[in-house]
């Protein structure tokens, strides 16, 4: 196995990388990065991060830049490191393998030396991450954690002779879409809390103090992200939310605007249907037929759920004047962003696990998107003989990728607009239907949060 005992020394190159990194992550990326709770981060001694665990390398990506002035080490799933230069990259990036039965990886008798180079992290002052549920979850919901950090943080605590409290971390994850660049995460950092009362119970009962942790770690995580407890209703529920977001959080006088209000939002309403779940289960499964119903229906037709909310008619015409007036700028965008973004769709159609398509379009945002801007940026310069117009283009590319995201977007939504307007004048059925069984799922919402 690979020596891991340098994994959190300075390095120069770690350090460049980072640089070059945290702006395309932060700023390029994303369209909005947020994270909260900054002030929770203990200042002077090291401690272990837990999170949810749901978008591959996105997780851990956000969890670093959450976390500027930390040196930062992660532990993942072993099987990654099978080849040995793949292993040395890893660890070049400070991740150190944890390995699993089924993942046939590695010897799992090699996990005390990994758990023993994380307690040493953390008790030299650093931040160790681990995610407890040991393998990302699809969507928005938290799994059973297992005892790995667990042994992580008690082994921590042998290190010191149970003399020190050892602080973990809880952090939460909440992104507006998995898939597509240009979104919005938010990072929720919770209190941290140390694990000095399971000593004792520890010594005696290991076992048993992992579990209780295993148990209160959970608790930490699960209100810093959104946890959508009955999958069997998963894409109807994630359907209301969209539906109703806004309205909740109107009603509730938040903007509805800004992304940090959105969790808050979503972990009411579905706080508000476990509870109608619970105490009226007729009433939540027709709520449920009807919008498994009112999905369908959007699926045939082809329609997004904001194409039958409020309506706006002068501003579809307004769209579509600013829309032909940016022509220019969208297809210059369209010629200078269609490789690197829309070349991930090619990918995509090879990896079966749509949790990892977001890791594939960071990856090559990271990777090829700096290459791809110089490479820009030369050309123009050799074709017109100006310095200044290759300097130009080096400032333009960057900038080009979020006017290709909002003309694209906005392409998108007035095609939908129009087919919309088709199916309203031409008394599509299947519309009136499915816009009347949305008149009704509002109703019955506004019946549940405006009693």
């Amino acid at each position: 196995m690979l020596d891991f005992s340098k994994v959190d020394k300075p390095n120069f190159w770690y350090s460049f990388f980072y640089g070059l990194i945290w702006p395309l992550h932060n700023l390029l990326y994303y369209r909005n990065f947020k994270v909260v709770g900054k002030e929770n981060l203990p200042a002077d001694d090291g401690y272990l991060i837990i999170s949810n665990h749901q978008n591959s390398l996105n997780d851990a990506l956000g969890i670093l830049f959450a976390c500027p002035k930390q040196t930062v080490c992660f532990i993942a799933r072993g099987d990654i490191f099978k080849k040995e230069k793949i292993g040395k990259i890893m660890r070049f990036f400070r991740i150190m393998p944890a390995f699993r039965k089924r993942d046939d990886a590695g010897d799992v008798s090699l996990n005390h030396v990994i758990f023993k180079e994380a307690a040493r992290i953390i008790k030299d002052g650093h931040a160790a991450v681990l995610f407890p549920e040991a393998m990302h979850q699809d969507n928005h919901y938290l799994g059973t954690f297992k005892k790995g950090f667990a042994r992580v943080a008690f082994n921590t605590a042998e290190a010191t002779n149970f003399e020190k409290k050892i602080w973990i971390v809880p952090m939460g994850n909440h992104y507006e879409n998995f898939f597509h660049i240009m979104s919005r995460l938010q990072i929720t950092i919770g209190e941290p809390f140390a694990i000095d009362d399971l000593y004792e119970t520890y010594k005696e009962h290991p076992e048993k103090a992992m579990t209780l942790l295993c148990q209160r770690a959970r608790a930490c995580v699960e209100p810093l992200m959104l946890n959508i407890e009955d999958q069997d209703n998963y894409d109807n529920i994630d359907l209301i939310l969209t539906m109703y977001r806004k309205e909740w959080l109107k009603n509730n006088g938040y903007k509805p605007y800004k992304f940090e209000t959105h969790l808050k939002a979503d972990r009411a309403i579905v706080a508000a249907l476990n509870e109608l779940r619970e105490s009226n289960e007729g009433r939540y499964n027709t709520l449920m037929e009807d919008t498994a119903e009112y999905r369908r229906g959007l699926e045939k037709l082809g329609l997004r759920d904001w194409l039958f909310g409020r309506r706006f008619f002068l501003g579809f015409w307004l769209r579509v004047i600013a829309w032909i007036i940016c022509t220019p700028l969208y297809l210059s965008s369209l010629i200078i962003n269609l490789l690197p973004y829309e070349g991930t769709s090619l990918i995509h159609r090879k990896i079966k696990d749509k949790m990892f398509w977001g890791s594939i379009n960071q990856v090559v945002l990271i990777l090829f998107y700096p290459i791809w801007t110089l490479l820009l940026a030369g050309i123009t310069w050799a074709v017109s003989g100006l310095w200044w117009a290759g300097l130009a283009m080096l400032v333009y590319v960057p900038l080009s990728l979020r006017i290709y995201y909002y003309t694209k977007i906005a392409a998108i939504k007035l095609y939908n607009r129009s087919r919309s307007f088709f199916y309203r004048i031409s008394g599509n059925k299947l519309f009136q239907r499915t816009s009347h069984l949305r008149g009704g799922i509002i109703n019955e919402l506004d019946r549940i949060f405006l009693k």
